[in-house]
């Protein structure tokens, strides 16, 4: 798969870039500190968010790959993910939990919306506290197949299970994120492309809640929610 390949040679490069300057012992470059300034003067007076997006999730244990495919809409923390491939699963949070709902199986999950690997593929739109929250450097996007982008390669400043490396593909005309790749200690990664992006919309704010439909049951033993839509069925969360 053209999506796997491409995903596995970006963490290479990724990887081999890191091993001879380390974002957990370098202080940001001028070059990786004026990025993040523009991406924080594109999203730094954004009260809403929407966009279509592309999820492509790589189980590195199971060797699977996940697609989805869908809409977003953001307000502050809080997110509601609508897929139409597969159709009926959708993910939401409400700044505080993160509530995932498979409509196939009539399951959800919960967990807090700061564990969330969802919650972490927007957090560009805090982008004032990015810096706060990470170590970063930058990358020329064309070495990972992104031409005329730049690539923000962050480690959390605190360890985090959610994550040990967010990457943020920032288009260079615009310092619009159209890419955030999430990989973490497991060795799986996760990808959403955002298309189509709307900034200061008028959102329902009811969309930022979610009730579990008549006779859902929690989904496994633990009510963790999954990184990823279920592919071809669920399975219990881990």
């Amino acid at each position: 798969m053209r999506a796997t390949r491409l995903l596995a040679a970006a963490l290479l490069l990724v990887v081999g870039a890191l091993t001879t300057h380390s974002s957990a012992q370098q202080p940001a470059s001028a070059r990786t500190a004026k990025i993040l300034a523009d991406v924080n003067a594109f999203y730094g007076g954004v009260q809403t968010f929407s966009a279509d997006f592309e999820q492509i999730y790589i189980d590195k244990a199971a060797g699977k790959t996940t697609t989805a495919k869908g809409h977003v809409t953001a307000a502050g923390a809080r997110s509601n993910w609508v897929l139409s491939s597969p159709p009926g699963c959708r993910a939401v949070s409400d700044g505080k939990t993160f509530s995932f709902y498979d409509g196939a199986s009539n399951m959800w999950a919960q967990q807090p919306a700061s564990e969330s690997q969802y919650s972490a593929a927007l957090a560009f739109l805090a982008s004032a506290t990015l810096p706060q929250l990470l170590n970063f450097v930058s990358m020329n996007g064309a070495d990972l197949e992104f031409p005329n982008g730049w690539v923000l390669v962050g480690e959390p400043r605190q360890p985090t299970l959610t994550y040990t490396k967010l990457l943020l593909y920032v288009d260079k005309a615009s310092s619009e994120v159209m890419r955030v790749l999430v990989l973490d200690a497991q060795g799986n990664r996760n990808r959403f492309s955002f298309t189509h992006s709307r900034l200061n919309a008028s959102v329902p704010q009811s969309q930022f809640q979610f009730v579990p439909p008549p006779g859902a049951t929690v989904w496994g033993s633990s009510a963790t929610a999954p990184a990823a839509p279920p592919a071809p069925a669920p399975s219990p969360p881990h």
